[in-house]
Formats: structure tokens, sequence, C-alpha cells
């Protein structure tokens, strides 16, 4: 079974289509757009090349994954970060931290040699003593927010640890053997620091094994919420409670007839 009918009405829906609409701009039934959305019919190659070139997308990525808003409409959040740097009054390059040399940075973070063999991000409005990490897992979700694997964190460095360390707040420690952004539960002696999804454990490290802590300014993330999505999600969540509201009328009513 393909994507190709989610895919189409997912387009619809970014591209703001009435299915007679798209169907207008294939030469298409209406009727057989709702046959193709709800899987009951697969459309023509023809047809599928036709959409595909029409949104600019491939067949892969319309028959055979499941689009993202982003694939929609081209959109990529890092390239449209760095075209509004170099447009900006103000910009600075500062160093990236992939996930590609994020261990050679824990063994050589204070080697300027290697510090300027770094890829750098141009941004504008921020300082030059930041520094930005490529996030490396997915344990810092919480529901469609929170930090995504692939986001950038621009970061500024924490200096005094008493002064500048919040509790319940996201930072990106980098320890002796790997890189960590967690949010910060307590820290005295030892610091202990928590995933924001539920199944995966809080987790516990000496100060001493601590190279370095940084504070999270901002994120350049791949993930992009629908408003479209959030708009219907709310109006299910009405429509939920007001049968809840009705529900709970009904005995006092029979009671009255």
């Amino acid at each position: 079974m393909t994507n190709f009918g989610k895919n189409i009405r997912k387009i619809r829906t970014v591209k703001k289509l009435s299915q007679s609409a798209f169907a207008d701009l294939f030469k298409l039934k209406r009727a057989s757009v709702g046959a193709y959305e709800e899987g009951r019919s697969e459309a023509k190659i023809d047809t599928v090349v036709e959409i595909a070139k029409y949104f600019s997308l491939s067949l892969e990525q319309l028959i055979v994954k499941e689009l993202t808003v982003n694939e929609i409409t081209h959109f990529d959040p890092i390239k449209a970060t760095l075209k509004k740097a170099k447009n900006g009054n103000i910009s600075y390059e500062i160093k990236l931290i992939n996930l590609a040399n994020a261990k050679n940075y824990i063994k050589n973070n204070s080697d300027s040699i290697f510090l300027n063999s770094l890829c750098t991000l141009s941004l504008p409005n921020i300082n030059p003593d930041m520094i930005s990490f490529e996030h490396s897992d997915n344990e810092m979700i919480n529901g469609e927010n929170g930090i995504f694997k692939g986001d950038l964190l621009v970061c500024k460095k924490v200096v005094d640890f008493k002064k500048e360390l919040i509790l319940d707040t996201v930072f990106v420690f980098v320890l002796k053997n790997e890189i960590l952004v967690r949010r910060l539960v307590s820290f005295d002696s030892e610091i202990v620091v928590k995933s924001d999804v539920l199944e995966f454990s809080i987790h516990a490290f000496d100060v001493a094994e601590v190279i370095e802590i940084w504070a999270i300014e901002y994120i350049v993330t791949k993930k992009i919420a629908s408003p479209l999505l959030n708009n219907r999600l709310n109006s299910i969540e009405n429509k939920l409670e007001q049968l809840l509201q009705s529900t709970k009328k009904l005995p006092n009513a029979k009671k009255n007839s």
C-alpha cells in the first residue's frame, strides 16, 4: 500500500485546496480525488507523475514516504536562517559541533587548531563567543514540541554554575565521555538531569565529569508545526467537551419527562 492518498490530502491541506480545486488542476473528477484519499482507488501513473511534477516532488516522495509540511512547502529552516543572517545588519560566524565531530570536541575543546578547523554557522545578532551543537537524540521531545534530532542548539557558555544554572531548564552538558542535552533536576556535588521522554530514567553524574555546560539561547529546528493540524485538534477537543456536557445532562432530562 502506498502513501499517495494520504499525501495528496496533506498537500491539499497545506496548500488550502478543496477536493474540487485539486481535481480541476489535473482535470480529474472530485469523486476520484476523494477515492484516492480514502484508498478506494489508485490513480493512473500519468496522473501521479503530473501531480509530482506540479508540486516539485519526486515519485518516491509522493508514493513511498509520508510527506512532511517542510517537504511540501520546500522549506529548509537552516538555509532560511543562513539567508536571514546574510541579509542581516550584524552577523557572526560561530563554531558548529555536529554529530561527526562531537567526540573530537570533547577531547580538543581547548585546542585552537581543532576549533579553527570546525564548520561555522552565520547568524544575525549573536555573540561571537557562542557555539552551536547538533542535537543527537529524540529524548527531549514532549508530544509535538521539544528538541528533535538534527536541531541546532545555539548556546552561550555557563561560567558561574551557582548563578547561571537554573533548575528545570535544558542545558548542553559536555562530559568526559559524551555530550548530553538534558533538563536540570538538581546540582551539588553531583548533577542530576532527566530527559523529557518519560520512559528514560534520570541520569546523575559527578561535577568532576563536567568539562563545560552551555545554556541554550535558541534553536534552529527542522520540525515545523502545522497550524491547520493544531486548529483541527482544538476543534475536535471542543466537540468532545460539548458531547460530554450533553451526556451529563441526559439523566436529568429523563427524570423531568
